[in-house]
């Protein structure tokens, strides 16, 4: 479908009920209620009739539906291989009084974000309101830093691609209060989290005077667990995610090779 990268910037609902089109005409057994959430497609449901038609209208005018309120055969082909996706990533940014959050799929060499961004908001936990714009992006897998980075708070210790990112500079310890005064006080977060097959990562940088990555360090029965702070130079992100989608792939192809020797 793709050469090279494709963006759309859409509603957060049109961008839902695209997502429930491609649920909805999968001819699998299990509900729409199983794959989307209940919540999710109950409010679907739900929606009144000018309120889906306009909808439909944001989708068809992107190019997502056909004329005759159908997912396009590109799109619908897309959005099903991205829902079942044997690789997913989220990145969590805050930096500037932005938070931006980016969802990733990447499967068959190609990749789909989502990424909608707001100010900061005063309850950390608070989620994105559906009036987020979201920025919808499909790429080839070669260009999936190139996507991920576009979202980080504009900081070159951040988004650089720098080959000396692979060496720490030095460790520190602090204590739970101390860190929790960091995340606040730091000029930009970075959390970015990976799953595949067999295949976890998870990892949290802080920006403040130097770019350092939080580690949990477990310490003994009874006792808070330590968070070391590493510190890195700038590029060391850029690395990691390479590195992780990497190992998310052998991770997928290990499976593979033994699913093939099951089915001999």
């Amino acid at each position: 479908m793709t050469q090279g990268q494709r963006t759309l910037t859409l509603s957060a609902p049109a961008w839902r009920l695209a997502v429930h089109h491609a649920s909805s005409s999968d001819d699998r057994s299990e509900p729409i209620e199983q794959r989307l959430g209940m919540r999710e497609a109950t409010a679907l449901a739900a929606l009144p009739l000018d309120v889906r038609n306009r909808l439909d209208t944001e989708l068809r005018e992107a190019g997502i539906l056909d004329s005759a309120g159908e997912l396009t055969t590109d799109w619908l082909r897309a959005l099903r291989a991205a829902i079942e996706a044997p690789i997913k990533a989220n990145l969590i940014s805050t930096g500037d009084g932005i938070r931006t959050h980016c969802e990733l799929a990447l499967f068959d060499g190609l990749g789909l974000s989502v990424d909608a961004s707001q100010p900061v908001p005063s309850n950390d936990g608070a989620a994105l309101p559906g009036s987020t714009p979201v920025v919808v992006t499909l790429f080839t897998g070669e260009e999936a830093w190139e996507v991920v980075e576009r979202t980080l708070p504009p900081f070159p210790e951040l988004t650089s691609t720098e080959s000396g990112g692979a060496r720490e500079l030095g460790r520190r310890e602090i204590g739970e209060d101390a860190m929790e005064a960091l995340e606040q006080s730091a000029r930009a977060t970075v959390q970015f989290s990976l799953t595949a097959p067999g295949y976890q990562a998870l990892h949290l940088w802080l920006l403040d005077e130097h770019l350092e990555e939080a580690r949990v360090r477990r310490t003994g029965d009874g006792e808070q667990p330590a968070t070391v702070l590493i510190r890195h130079q700038p590029g060391a992100i850029a690395r990691q995610f390479v590195w992780d989608v990497l190992g998310g792939y052998q991770a997928v192809d290990h499976l593979a090779g033994d699913e093939s020797e099951v089915s001999r």
